[in-house]
């Protein structure tokens, strides 16, 4: 925190994170081509499950669950610890308190800087230990839609979704529009609501080609016009295969007429 009257600065650290790399960044000197192996020795497991109910030709819902497992990280698993320390006259109450360099001493004595910067170890000291291994959740989603056919090539639906990371759960609500522009061409817009964020107005462009669809879709168009003071902006694309055949109906053969004697 900043005190808004003399600017002075206030800090409190406090961090615990598990890291898992390929290589230990420790014994760097053992990295060989064999190494890239361990990119892959994390194992995990998630599942998706869904579910659509169709209540009449106009009106349709739907829940889902997605990504929700979790990860067992095996490969050089690391903690990292830091919590604010008492290293000397900058402590106070449990907080790093500076308010600010002597500007004498910075001219005259070229040490001094350096000797500040030094002793910044002594207020935030990070403690490392090495794990055996440790899990964490996958980025688990939890979906509800609503969606109203207008007509054949156009819609409208408003989803509830709550992301869950770690053990926070981060709730949004969306209203969109979508429709086929063109046999080939779908169009998709949104508003999403959130948390501290309202303007988050979205955009997405499908291509259907035979047997697969190449998609495009943002949640915040306006960030790119803002990108500094946006809060977030998702981009998403990629590619949907199509597998399958439709079956053809034959037309109805009238029977033949018998000659008239």
């Amino acid at each position: 925190t900043t005190n808004p009257n003399n600017y002075d600065l206030t800090m409190e650290e406090n961090f615990s994170v598990n890291t898992s790399l390929p290589v230990d960044i420790q014994n760097l000197e053992d990295f060989d081509i064999n190494t890239l192996k361990n990119i892959i020795n994390n194992m995990g497991f998630a599942i998706d499950l869904g579910v659509q109910y169709q209540i009449n030709e106009k009106w349709s819902v739907g829940a889902a669950v997605s990504d929700l497992g979790f990860i067992h990280w095996e490969t050089y698993p690391t903690n990292y610890e830091s919590h604010t320390a008492d290293g000397g006259r900058y402590y106070r109450d449990g907080q790093f308190y500076f308010s600010g360099v002597d500007v004498a001493q910075l001219v005259d004595n070229k040490e001094y800087m350096d000797e500040f910067v030094d002793s910044l170890a002594s207020y935030f000291p990070t403690n490392q230990t090495k794990l055996t291994s440790y899990n964490s959740a996958t980025y688990a989603k939890v979906v509800l839609e609503g969606r109203y056919q207008i007509h054949r090539n156009h819609a409208f639906s408003a989803m509830f979704r709550g992301d869950i990371i770690n053990r926070f759960f981060i709730p949004s609500l969306t209203v969109a529009w979508d429709g086929m522009i063109a046999n080939f061409l779908n169009l998709c817009v949104n508003y999403t609501i959130m948390p501290h964020s309202y303007a988050n107005v979205g955009a997405g462009i499908g291509f259907a080609f035979n047997g697969f669809q190449l998609y495009l879709a943002t949640d915040n168009v306006l960030a790119a016009f803002d990108v500094l003071n946006s809060r977030q902006v998702g981009l998403q694309a990629g590619i949907v295969f199509n597998w399958g055949k439709q079956k053809k109906t034959k037309p109805e053969q009238l029977p033949e007429e018998k000659p008239i004697n």
